[in-house]
C-alpha cells in the first residue's frame, strides 16, 4: 500500500520506539558489559592474581556464547514477543551485575556469573531492538535503525568516563552494583517507550513455515554468514576490552586512558548514523563493497594505532635504558 503524501513519515510517527530501543541498546549487554568489561580486567587480575589473559576469558566466554545463544533467543521473541523478553532480560542484566558485584570469589564464580549475565541479559543485545524496529518501519527503516543503534556508542563513550573513576574511588565490586542500578532506573523509560511494541500490523498473520528455522541452520549461506559475524566479533570486541589496559600499560593515568577510549564512541555513533542515512538519501543498501571499506578503515586504524604504540614505546625503553646506565655509571 502506498502511503500518503500528506501521511506522517514513519519517524514522526513511531519515534518512541526508536527512542525506546535507543535506551535500550544504551543499557543493553553489547553496550553496557561490553564496552565495560575491559575497564575490570586490571583490577580483577590484581585482586585474585590473575594473568591478563585470564581476565579476558570473561568477555571471551560471553562474546562466543551470546553468538551461540542468539538463534535461540530469536525463537522466543518470535514467540512471546520482544517488548516482553527484552523487559525480562534487562531485569536479568541488571541481576547478573548484582551477581558479579556481591558473589565473585575467584576465577570459577566469575566465569560461571558472566555465563549467567551472558544468558540472562542476552536478549538485550540488538537482536531484540531491531526486532521491534523491523516491525514498525518500512520506508525510514534504515535510519531508524541507524539512530537507535547509536546507543551502543553512547554508552561507548560515557561508560569509560563513568565507570573508571568509580572503580577507582568505590572498588569494582561497588561499580558492578552501580551498573545493576543504572540498568533498573532505565527500565520503566524503555517500558514506557516501547508500549505496543509487540503488535507489528506489517506482519500479523504472517508466520514462518514449521521447520524454516531449522533448515536455515543447515544452509552453507548461513554458515558463512556466521562466520563473518564471528570474526567481526572477535575483532571489535577483542580489541575494545584492551583498549584501557593497554594505555594504561604505557603509563597513562586511568582517567586520561579512558578519556581517549571514549572516543571510540563517538567513531561509532558517526558510523552508525552514516550507515542510517546513506540508504535515506541514496535509496540503496549498504551492499558488501560498503562494508568492505568500512572494515578496510577498520584494519588501517588498527595499524596506525599499532604503530604509534610502538613508537611510544621505544622512547620510554631508550629512556629507561638511559637512566639505567646513569645509575649504573655513578655507583662506579
Amino acid at each position: 500500500m502506498t502511503p500518503s503524501p500528506h501521511s506522517p513519515s514513519e519517524l514522526r510517527q513511531h519515534w518512541r520506539y526508536v527512542l525506546g530501543c535507543f535506551l535500550g541498546l544504551a543499557s543493553g549487554v553489547s553496550s553496557l558489559y561490553f564496552y565495560s568489561s575491559g575497564l575490570f580486567l586490571k583490577p580483577l587480575a590484581a585482586e585474585y592474581g590473575w594473568t591478563r589473559g585470564t581476565a579476558s576469558l570473561g568477555s571471551l566466554i560471553s562474546s562466543v556464547l551470546l553468538g551461540c545463544a542468539a538463534p535461540f533467543i530469536g525463537q522466543v521473541i518470535d514467540r512471546y514477543g520482544a517488548r516482553r523478553v527484552t523487559l525480562l532480560s534487562l531485569v536479568g542484566l541488571s541481576t547478573s551485575f548484582l551477581l558479579l558485584g556481591v558473589w565473585t570469589q575467584g576465577l570459577a564464580s566469575f566465569l560461571a556469573l558472566v555465563t549467567v549475565l551472558t544468558l540472562l541479559g542476552g536478549a538485550t543485545s540488538p537482536l531484540s531492538f531491531t526486532r521491534i524496529l523491523v516491525g514498525k518501519f518500512s520506508r525510514q527503516r534504515g535510519l531508524a535503525l541507524g539512530i537507535a543503534i547509536t546507543g551502543t556508542g553512547v554508552g561507548a563513550i560515557l561508560i569509560p568516563l563513568i565507570v573508571t573513576p568509580a572503580i577507582a574511588h568505590f572498588g569494582w565490586r561497588a561499580t558492578y552494583l552501580g551498573l545493576a542500578a543504572v540498568v533498573l532506573a532505565l527500565l520503566p523509560l524503555i517500558a514506557y517507550f516501547l508500549r505496543g511494541a509487540d503488535a507489528a500490523p506489517a506482519e500479523k498473520g504472517r508466520r514462518a513455515p514449521a521447520g524454516s528455522n531449522l533448515k536455515a541452520l543447515v544452509d552453507p549461506r548461513f554458515f558463512r554468514i556466521a562466520a563473518v559475524f564471528l570474526l567481526c566479533s572477535v575483532g571489535i570486541f577483542g580489541t575494545i576490552v584492551h583498549v584501557v589496559p593497554m594505555l594504561t600499560d604505557l603509563g597513562l593515568s586511568p582517567n586520561r586512558a579512558a578519556g581517549l577510549a571514549s572516543i571510540l564512541g563517538v567513531a561509532v555513533i558517526v558510523g552508525q548514523i552514516g550507515a542510517g542515512i546513506g540508504p535515506f538519501l541514496t535509496g540503496r543498501l549498504f551492499d558488501i563493497s560498503g562494508s568492505c571499506v568500512s572494515w578496510l578503515c577498520l584494519a588501517a586504524g588498527l595499524l596506525l594505532a599499532a604503530a604509534m604504540l610502538c613508537l611510544t614505546e621505544r622512547p620510554a625503553a631508550k629512556h629507561a635504558s638511559g637512566t639505567v646506565a646513569a645509575a649504573g655509571s655513578s655507583e662506579r
